[in-house]
């Protein structure tokens, strides 16, 4: 039962990367908490893996600074309110989702957004 175990942890791995990686193209889609979810995933099920995610170069310098840190490299803060605040503007003028949902998806941007702002930058 132990490999089994360990091999749904490799397999949502895979998925959860896997959907990260369409959150860098894909609006709306968020990136880091499957990012962080995968990392979680090889961490039980593949050392192997873990350590290759962490040595991507778009992913592990970031996960690392906040890991040791807990600090949020400037340039992606900027990307991401940036991304944010667009997103936002498409929900409010070009979306056609019922106000209670553009109310909830904006609320849910605002206080991603605030935590962002407040987390210490690293040049």
């Amino acid at each position: 039962i132990k490999k089994m175990v360990v091999i749904i942890y490799f397999i949502l791995g895979v998925v959860f990367l896997a959907l990260a990686l369409c959150g860098i193209v894909v609006p709306l889609l968020p990136t880091t908490p499957f990012v962080l979810l995968a990392l979680y995933c090889f961490d039980r099920s593949s050392k192997k893996f873990h350590n290759w995610c962490l040595n991507i170069p778009f992913i592990g310098k970031g996960i690392e600074d906040w890991t040791t840190n807990r600090i949020i490299g400037l340039k992606a803060k900027v990307q991401a309110t940036i991304l944010i605040l667009i997103s936002a503007l498409v929900i409010i003028f070009r979306s056609a989702l019922v106000m209670e949902l553009k109310i909830v998806t904006l609320s849910i941007l605002a206080v991603v957004l605030v935590f962002l702002l407040t987390r210490r930058s690293q040049q």
